[in-house]
């Protein structure tokens, strides 16, 4: 068993539901050895999830990385003298990365389909290094000075809901209609006092056109945050309704709304949702749910039927049951 850590580097890029589901690594080393020095190398944008994390000592951070990139890097993390790498990328690269640094222990991230990636991720550290203890919990930390901003920036005094349509491109078994998140949207507003901001990227600015005018309390914000900003504005919200991506999962890991995630080709117990009030909602309708691939024999479209199962009663009955939201 690994103990008396210093200094540690944790590799993980990519999608940023994955990289916050790594958390729960670096966070059970800080309990256990408060004083070691932990280094995170991303890619850009988990980069700035993570900027304000208070467990996390340094972000390196790495994008479209070539063999070139590995070698050049693998001599400057030499330098940092660090006890343990703490591989969590299933990339060819990056396991050259870390053998390269010549480090006294690389630990590499086995991928296991049969529990929450949670579990998974920590289990890479857990069983090798002494002392650790694993919380079944999402935490990201968001400044003050961003909440206040964004604070500001909301356009309703009202509470309200926050739909993440994910309109533009979305791995398959993932893409809710969004003809169904208008559908879902309208009859919220109607049925609740209170408004429905709508999230998302610039890129999905296009789709969500068939929003606009619809309803006076119904908000598009897309393109109008980043991450931590809209980490932020979810912080705000009462619910938090979108598919199986990242936004969905940062929203569980900041303090107040309740999310209610959209689970179509992915199993709810390897990416459902992290803590007790939240909700993962699935199709009881086909016997391949959930399929855990890729691609979709059944597709039509851009849509899986995994997905266009889910209903929209399905979510409102999730909410009529909580019983937070104040009816008109």
């Amino acid at each position: 068993m690994i103990e008396n850590l210093d200094k540690i580097l944790i590799i993980r890029c990519g999608a940023i539901g994955d990289v916050l589901h790594t958390s729960e690594v670096f966070r059970s080393i800080k309990r256990s050895y408060p004083n070691c020095q932990i280094h995170y190398l991303t890619g850009e944008i988990p980069a700035k999830m993570l900027s304000a994390d208070k467990d996390i000592d340094k972000i390196i951070i790495i994008d479209k990385l070539t063999y070139k990139k590995v070698f050049d890097l693998s001599k400057t993390l030499k330098q940092n003298n660090y006890d343990v790498i703490i591989n969590l990328q299933p990339s060819l690269k990056l396991r050259l990365l870390a053998f390269l640094t010549r480090v006294r222990k690389v630990l590499n991230y086995d991928k296991n389909l049969d529990i929450h990636a949670v579990l998974n991720f920590y289990n890479t550290a857990g069983d090798k290094i002494k002392n650790l203890t694993f919380k079944n919990e999402l935490k990201l930390y968001i400044p003050e000075d961003v909440k206040q901003s964004v604070k500001r920036a909301i356009p309703t005094d009202k509470k309200f809901v926050v739909i993440a349509t994910q309109a533009g491109p979305v791995r398959e078994g993932k893409k809710w209609r969004i003809e169904k998140f208008k559908e879902l949207a309208l009859k919220i507003v109607e049925k609740y006092d209170v408004s429905v901001i709508l999230t998302g990227t610039a890129q999905d600015r296009e789709s969500l056109k068939i929003f606009e005018n619809i309803h006076p309390e119904i908000y598009d914000l897309a393109g109008r945050f980043n991450i931590l900003e809209s980490a932020a504005l979810f912080s705000f919200a009462e619910y938090m309704i979108g598919a199986d991506t990242g936004p969905l999962h940062i929203a569980s890991a900041v303090e107040k709304p309740i999310c209610i995630g959209l689970y179509g080709a992915m199993a709810i117990f390897r990416t459902g949702l992290v803590g007790q009030k939240h909700h993962s909602v699935k199709s009881t309708k086909l016997d391949c749910i959930p399929c855990q691939k890729r691609f979709c024999k059944l597709r039509n479209g851009e849509y899986s039927p995994c997905m266009d199962n889910i209903s929209t009663d399905d979510i409102l009955c999730i909410i009529e049951n909580d019983n937070i939201l104040p009816k008109k």
